[in-house]
């Protein structure tokens, strides 16, 4: 005969059937938490949100970057349209011949360069569900920071590609773009297995505030 102690009693949490069904079961999550949640003041939880956090910041500054970097690397052309409905008029000293931009390295019109700002989001589209299940076989933590690594290549290797061809510019994006895709199903993953119940929406809104 065996006799459970006061202190196991308080490590299971109270199940109690409904209706006379093996499979209808209501746990009382109220009390099993409250019993098991850590009382640390810095835990494991905590540093994966303080690197996930860091880890998210990092991807959006990659993908942000070529954003911000195109305004310098493309030649302005002073002599476009701006007499269009979407176009703001022009100053009344505006002289074309002081305002031409001389600076920028590549002749990239109009569609060249929504193309290199929306590729990469094909890949991140298709990489999304790939990251999934590659987090639930190989683990989150492997999954996401290959994510972020091989993302960051991408961005160092970006400026060559540049110089060296726009469809080359172009794959390289879309490899970054997918690299980006795999690290939200492998934090999520993470969440899922290292925070409690009780504290997960605390933390998940930590992690992705790096977005």
């Amino acid at each position: 005969m065996t006799t459970t102690t006061k202190d196991e009693q308080l490590d299971t949490p109270q199940v109690t059937a409904v209706r006379n069904s093996k499979l209808a079961l209501v746990v009382d999550l109220d009390h099993y938490h409250h019993n098991k949640s850590p009382q640390e003041c810095w835990g494991g939880r905590h540093t994966l949100s303080l690197l996930g956090f860091l880890g998210f910041t990092l991807s959006f500054a990659q993908k942000a970057s070529v954003s911000v970097a195109i305004v310098a690397m493309v030649k302005s052309n002073s002599s476009a349209d701006t007499n269009g409905s979407n176009a703001c008029p022009l100053p009344h000293n505006y002289s074309p011949s002081n305002t031409t931009n001389t600076v920028g390295e590549f002749d990239w019109n109009e569609a060249t360069q929504g193309q290199i700002l929306g590729f990469p989001f094909i890949g991140y589209i298709l990489t999304t569900l790939v990251g999934g299940v590659a987090a639930e076989h190989f683990g989150g933590k492997l999954v996401f920071g290959l994510g972020n690594l091989l993302q960051a290549l991408t961005t160092i290797v970006s400026p060559v590609c540049a110089r060296s061809s726009v469809p080359l510019f172009i794959a390289v994006r879309i490899l970054g773009g997918g690299f980006e895709g795999v690290t939200f199903p492998a934090m999520n993953t993470m969440l899922a297995n290292w925070i409690p119940l009780l504290e997960r929406s605390k933390f998940s809104s930590l992690v992705y505030a790096g977005r």
